[in-house]
C-alpha cells in the first residue's frame, strides 16, 4: 500500500477564508493494523488522528508541539 497521505490547504476571498483537506487513509489503516482495532474503534481514531494531523500542520514554529487527551468512560476506553 503507497502512503498518499495528504494535507491540503486553500486560501480564498484574499485570505480571509481557509480551506483544509486531509487524506488519513494509509493513517488511520497503518493505526488499526497496529492496534487491532474493530470497525468503530478504527473510525473514532482515524477522526482523532485526522484532526490532529491538521492541527499540528499549523504549528508555525519549530519548537512548537501539540498533545492530544482523550478522557472516556464509554466501552472503547
Amino acid at each position: 500500500m503507497d502512503n498518499n497521505d495528504k494535507i491540503i490547504k486553500y486560501l480564498a476571498y484574499n485570505g480571509k477564508v481557509s480551506i483544509t483537506c486531509a487524506n488519513t487513509t494509509y493513517l488511520v489503516e497503518k493505526a488499526r493494523t497496529i492496534h487491532d482495532l474493530t470497525p468503530t474503534t478504527t473510525a473514532v481514531m482515524g477522526r482523532v488522528l485526522t484532526i490532529t494531523s491538521i492541527m499540528g500542520a499549523d504549528l508555525k514554529g519549530f519548537d512548537e508541539s501539540l498533545t492530544i487527551q482523550i478522557n472516556g468512560n464509554g466501552p472503547i476506553r
